[in-house]
Order: structure tokens, then sequence, then C-alpha cells
């Protein structure tokens, strides 16, 4: 899913401002991955070169978008559900690449207000963090600082109607 506009990032522990076009906004703990060189058509072999390191990422969702009545052609609008200014809390830090053994074997985890929402590991991901650089650089050159969010796994908020309001405290932490 693209973040088509810059403002879409903010720092880890500014606030979350819930956009007026949603009421139902969504946490997703991610493992983001910070891409170090240039690089296109990367083989899954090499793609590790081209990391510079790793960071959390809540990629935020608006789910009123998850399915769109008003567009009977495409049902699902994943450009408005997205990318909305604020919907990628980012950060603090940058864990650089050879700190991290196996990006494939970190637990994910995500409380709003205390209660564990999310309990995930990185190797139940649909897919891997070098098949997504290599499907990636096949469409575009992956530049560096670029960033890619991997996916998250079960316990957001959605399947069980439960959103993020004003005032809850959300904290994402993934191993290493």
């Amino acid at each position: 899913f693209n973040k088509v506009a810059r403002q879409t990032v903010i720092g880890s522990g500014e606030p979350i401002r819930r956009p007026h076009i949603t009421q139902k906004l969504d946490w997703e703990a991610e493992i983001a991955v910070v891409i170090g060189k240039s690089g296109r058509n990367i083989k899954a072999s090499e793609a590790m070169d081209y990391v510079a390191g790793y960071t959390i990422i809540n990629d935020l969702s608006a789910r009123d978008y998850l399915r769109r009545e008003d567009w009977p052609r495409l049902s699902s609008d994943w450009l408005w559900q997205k990318s909305f200014d604020g919907s990628a809390p980012m950060g603090p830090w940058i864990t650089p690449k050879n700190e991290i053994h196996d990006p494939q074997q970190l637990s994910l985890r995500t409380w709003v207000n205390d209660e564990l929402k999310q309990d995930s590991n990185s190797n139940l991901m649909v897919f891997t963090i070098v098949e997504q650089i290599e499907a990636l650089s096949e469409h575009f050159t992956l530049m560096p600082g670029d960033v890619i969010a991997t996916g998250t796994g079960s316990g957001v908020g959605h399947p069980n109607a439960t959103y993020l309001e004003p005032g809850d405290q959300c904290r994402i932490e993934i191993e290493g």
C-alpha cells in the first residue's frame, strides 16, 4: 500500500490525529525496511545487500474506506484507506541491518491502552522481505531512504470492530 505524500509520516510519540474522513481508525504493527542504496530489478538472493536497517511503523488504516459501495467497479479504496496525513507513525530510530540476525524471526506486539492486541511474528508474513524488495524493484528504482512497510499480523482492530479513539495510547514493539 502506498503512502503518497510525505506528510503521512510522523515521528514516534507524536499524537495520531484521526482524520475527519474516518470513524474506524485501525492500527497495524509492521517492520519497516529502510533501503540503503539504489537498485532496480534486484534479485531476492541479493536483496539484503540493499537494506540499511529496520524501524517500526504503525501502518494506520481508515477502515471506513475498505469497501466502497459508491465505487462498484473497484469496491476497495486502498489509496484513501492507507494514505492520509499522519497515517504512518514511524521510528524513533533505525536499527542497522547487521544487528538483526534474521528479520523473518522477530516478534511483533501492539498494545492499545496497555491491552495486548497484536502478538505475532515476522515468520508469518505473506511475502518475505527479500520477496518484497524483488517485486517492488521490478516496477521502480528503490532509492536510499525509501521505506517498505512489510505487512502486519493478526490482532488489528477491524475484525472485532475495535478502533482507535481520541486519547488512546498505542504502543508497538518489535524484537531487536
